[in-house]
């Protein structure tokens, strides 16, 4: 969780609390620094700040891709090495291998302008691929090339905040959400999968 530079994370059973950015910052969360931990990342009018830990300092690395306006991801792209960044602009997809700028390596359309853009390990392959949140209701693709919903189901509500993350260890990264302090966790892709409900406020 990430309001206005303040961080928490939720380590087992322990909080991490610690400031990284400033108000209006865009956080990221990825394993910027590929070490199977996740670090915090602030998207600041098409300017990255990332950390190798999850902790309050200097960025580790910091470099320029994107505009302002533009939705930030970052995963581990088809065929590469380590993780690297793309931005969403309308429904456009611009895409770079590694953390760095430069002209986007590929592109393509998914989703709609005004879509909750995500990118998660859907398929535990250790590869990203996009997935929209319109509405309430889940697209999600299994691939980068040739997108398209492979999995498509309501979760939801128009005004919830969509998350993803690999909510039961299993290395496939699932749906979930936050309403309020709760957040509501699922560990497959199936309409019928039970919701797990965690309340943190950070």
């Amino acid at each position: 969780q990430s309001q206005d530079g303040r961080w928490a994370f939720l380590v087992g059973s322990t909080v991490v609390r610690f400031g990284f950015g400033r108000a209006g910052d865009r956080p990221v969360v990825a394993d910027f620094d590929n070490d199977g931990r996740e670090e915090p990342g602030i998207f600041r009018a098409g300017e990255w700040h990332v950390r190798s830990d999850a902790s309050a300092g200097p960025a580790w690395r910091v470099f320029r891709y994107g505009t302002r306006g533009d939705t930030p991801l970052a995963g581990r792209w088809p065929g590469s090495s380590g993780v690297g960044v793309a931005v969403v602009r309308g429904n456009v997809w611009h895409v770079r291998n590694g953390l760095g700028g430069g002209a986007a390596q590929w592109t393509f359309s998914y989703g709609r302008a005004g879509d909750v853009a995500l990118v998660g390990d859907w398929l535990d392959d250790d590869t990203a691929r996009p997935a929209v949140v319109r509405g309430g209701h889940w697209y999600v693709a299994t691939s980068m090339t040739r997108p398209g919903a492979g999995w498509s189901f309501g979760f939801g509500w128009p005004e919830d905040s969509p998350v993803v993350a690999d909510n039961d260890r299993d290395g496939k990264e699932t749906a979930g959400l936050t309403r309020g302090i709760s957040w509501y966790l699922r560990t497959d892709h199936s309409p019928t999968e039970r919701v797990t409900v965690v309340d943190f406020a950070g």
